[in-house]
């Protein structure tokens, strides 16, 4: 496997682990987002 198929891999996992926390994700990621505002 390539370097770069592992890291779709590795995304698509990442991502699958976090979608059942979507709602609270989008919140922390603007909460970030303000504060480095």
């Amino acid at each position: 496997m390539s370097g770069a198929q592992d890291d779709v891999v590795k995304a698509r996992i990442y991502l699958a682990g976090f979608d059942v926390f979507r709602v609270d994700a989008l919140d922390y990621g603007r909460s970030l987002r303000r504060m480095c505002a």
